[in-house]
């Protein structure tokens, strides 16, 4: 999905918490709803979706939105959507959300950049996989390859990184050769080992604000 001007806007890094760290997805199927959620979600509040991961307990997102208030009201959707089906299958009825999510709101290119690799190596980070390729399920796959992903509309800085799409995936990639995991061994040829992902002092920086999901939104909340 893609909307005229709106990959141009600010971008918004939103994370959303599971409560307790309690598991959010029991198997592939999950994921896929989730996403499969999460992309009508943004269609019908006019957002656009750029980088994304799933984590076992929570989920990291980034996003521009057409008009102001949209944003939160497509978190709502996905969160109630989401736990509808989750409480749904297994037959739950507690809360799944953390009753916050936090928002950053980044509105230089670098630091955008910055979020898309921050976000795509949670999962190296975690120690879940060697190298963000072997995720299944973040936007990695779709930005430094090519690999086709409907969710997913490159950011105006992510188009900039080159002419055509190959230049772009090229330039993107090689955005995370100055980052490897201490102790796991190169992440690719020649890295450095280093813990702190370069860029994410950048993301310290803007404030996070924490944003309350309305209980009396979502199934289960009584």
């Amino acid at each position: 999905m893609s909307l005229p001007g709106d990959a141009e806007k600010p971008a918004q890094h939103l994370v959303l918490h599971s409560r307790n760290d309690e598991l959010l997805f029991a198997g592939p199927e999950d994921y896929l709803v989730f996403l499969h959620q999460l992309a009508h979600a943004l269609r019908i509040y006019r957002c656009n979706l750029h980088a994304y991961v799933l984590m076992p307990t929570h989920v990291d997102l980034l996003v521009t939105n057409e008009a102001r208030g949209f944003m939160q009201q497509a978190v709502l959707m996905i969160a109630h959507d989401y736990q509808s089906f989750f409480n749904r299958v297994y037959g739950r009825t507690q809360v799944l959300w953390d009753e916050r999510y936090e928002s950053t709101v980044f509105d230089q290119e670098e630091w955008i950049l910055a979020c898309y690799r921050y976000m795509e190596l949670k999962p190296v980070l975690a120690g879940m996989v060697r190298n963000p390729v072997d995720y299944s399920w973040s936007s990695y796959r779709c930005n430094g390859l090519g690999v086709a992903d409907p969710a997913v509309t490159p950011h105006s800085g992510y188009r900039r990184l080159g002419k055509t799409p190959a230049e772009r995936q090229a330039a993107y990639r090689g955005l995370f050769e100055a980052v490897n995991v201490a102790g796991s061994g190169p992440l690719v040829p020649g890295v450095a080992r280093q813990r702190e992902i370069p860029g994410f002092a950048m993301l310290k920086k803007p404030r996070r604000l924490p944003t309350r999901l309305p209980a009396a939104g979502l199934p289960g909340s009584a």
